[in-house]
């Protein structure tokens, strides 16, 4: 009989919020974080042997990402210098949670599996991660339970051993750091510019048969059912087959391919992506690589967005803060190096076709573009 197409599935959501007020009034954070609105003192976290503790998360200096992160190392490259220096706020600090005891139980899963959680904190943003693995042979229709099971009553997280959703666990994330860097009697809370984001990825086993989504590249392709499963656990729905017809009419999604079609992910700007992943060939590290691959995606998604957002949160300021007008500036113009610096193509489509990255890099280009004349690539 065939191997089931999928040998594990890595699920990672992730919200985004935006608040730029901080910046501009650095009194609105608490004592211990008032080190995320002084350039200097961040600047210094960077390099710190010893970074700042939170009440309720452990803080981690990227730093310790770069050496291992291929998709940091290039975000750190594209970064666009302002004489301010105000681009080094861009680089995200993480934070672990001290006391998180997560799990999450949809079916086929036979027991609870342990759910991981990270917030990346920007002076001006943050964006919980949340993130489970579960290994077992799964077909497409698995994909779909568990897609839709994640969204079911009743909920299927558990938080501290109660029952909650998704939601619940984002919401506590958020709770838990406004506590930490929010000072007595002030507010931060902006509501979350993007309140959920799904990357899925499915690994298929090196036995599994080669099939491509509508390859030029590829002999062998995924009959219109499978693929019509796959819109289904991207938007958690199901996707009958004539509107599976009219999305690949009107290209309603994003598809990237990899590796000559054998790999692919298939992108709703508004929801996620599924990533469909193949080991590549070299043996030794072929499961790694596609990791790899998954997590640079994940995180090229997650930081793509908290920039757009930054751009969007920093317009709607008074104009004349020039901290925050150089922080627009300078997170619109890594957003256009990163696909040269990052030159995966998930990373150059995502950030180019995506609507809301294009509004918010042009709304930038228009106010600049009488200040100084066009940049070539700009022009």
């Amino acid at each position: 009989s065939m191997p089931q197409p999928i040998e594990q599935l890595i699920f990672s959501a992730f919200d985004v919020h935006v608040s730029a007020k901080p910046l501009a009034d650095p009194g609105l954070f608490a004592p211990g974080a008032r080190f995320l609105a002084d350039l200097d003192a961040y600047r210094k976290l960077a390099v710190a042997a010893q970074s700042p503790d939170l009440p309720h998360f452990r803080v981690f200096p990227l730093k310790g990402e770069l050496g291992h992160n291929h998709f940091w190392r290039q975000f750190e490259q594209a970064r666009a210098p302002v004489a301010s220096g105000v681009h080094d706020f861009l680089l995200p600090l993480r934070c672990r949670p001290k006391s998180f005891v997560a799990t999450v139980r949809v079916p086929p899963m036979p027991t609870p599996v342990s759910v991981r959680a990270t917030v990346w904190l920007w002076p001006f943003a943050w964006s919980s991660l949340v993130e489970f693995s579960f290994r077992a042979p799964l077909s497409l229709n698995d994909l779909c339970t568990i897609s839709e099971g994640l969204r079911s009553d009743p909920p299927p997280f558990t938080l501290a051993a109660a029952p909650t959703s998704l939601s619940g666990i984002f919401k506590f994330l958020t709770d838990s750091l406004l506590k930490d860097i929010t000072a007595p009697g002030k507010a931060i809370s902006p509501p979350p510019a993007v309140s959920r984001h799904v990357v899925l990825a499915a690994f298929q086993p090196v036995n599994a048969p080669l099939l491509g989504y509508r390859s030029r590249s590829m002999p062998k392709q995924w009959s219109d059912a499978d693929r019509a499963l796959m819109h289904r656990v991207l938007l958690g729905r199901p996707v009958p087959i004539w509107e599976l017809a009219e999305r690949e009419r009107r290209s309603a999604f994003l598809l990237t391919e990899f590796a000559g079609g054998k790999s692919f992910a298939l992108t709703d700007f508004s929801r996620g992506s599924l990533l469909m992943l193949r080991p590549v060939s070299d043996k030794s590290r072929r499961r790694d690589r596609v990791r790899c691959l998954a997590a640079n995606l994940r995180h090229c998604s997650l930081a793509g967005l908290a920039l757009t957002e930054a751009i969007h949160g920093a317009k709607r300021f008074p104009v004349g803060n020039s901290t925050l007008d150089d922080l627009a500036k300078t997170a619109a113009d890594t957003l256009e190096n990163l696909p040269d610096s990052y030159p995966n193509p998930f990373c150059r489509a995502f950030l180019e076709e995506n609507s809301r990255v294009q509004r918010a890099r042009s709304a930038l280009q228009t106010a600049t573009q009488t200040a100084a004349p066009p940049t070539a690539g700009q022009a």
